[in-house]
């Protein structure tokens, strides 16, 4: 939650008039629970997220995440039909599951660094190609953790956000 890029993106939904929900994965931070890294689990507390949400606000649902979250987004957010769009920000793409990715009917952005060894660009594009309706960018010069080019990220969801590329 206290992410750099997870502030950015939840900056650039701000700027694009969207409210967001940030939250710590289960034991991380103030959160209660135990941390186990299993993938189940971090389904189970997106879920929740999602669930929280579409009790507390009307209307189209964005789901968003970074890394090892952004993979957790795409799977907990598949199948809900409120969830219209995804912003995947540098997702591993063995984490990613091409089923769920294909069956997504909303809007994807998948963003990555071009210098990312974890998410690279490559094989990312090629996920992002089986999206229904996706949108791939690559932020130049930068790696996984936008030490360099987080203001590029920001402008990148918040142009797709308002409209931009489809």
């Amino acid at each position: 939650m206290q992410s750099p890029v997870v502030n950015e993106i939840a900056w650039a939904l701000q700027k694009a008039g969207i409210a967001s929900l940030r939250f710590d994965w289960r034991g991380i931070g103030a959160s209660g629970g135990t941390p186990s890294g299993r993938e189940e689990d971090a389904d189970d507390d997106y879920a929740a997220a999602l669930d929280h949400l579409e009790e507390t606000v009307n209307g189209e649902i964005v789901a968003c995440g970074y890394s090892f979250g952004a993979a957790a987004a795409l799977r907990a957010a598949a199948d809900r039909p409120r969830v219209m769009r995804l912003v995947l920000v540098s997702p591993p793409p063995q984490l990613i599951d091409p089923a769920a990715l294909a069956r997504f009917v909303g809007r994807v952005l998948i963003v990555t660094g071009a210098l990312d060894t974890i998410a690279p660009p490559e094989a990312l594009g090629a996920l992002a190609a089986r999206a229904r309706r996706g949108h791939f960018a690559v932020i130049p010069e930068c790696d996984h953790f936008f030490g360099v080019g987080l203001a590029e990220l920001g402008r990148e969801v918040s142009g797709w956000l308002a409209g931009g590329p489809r």
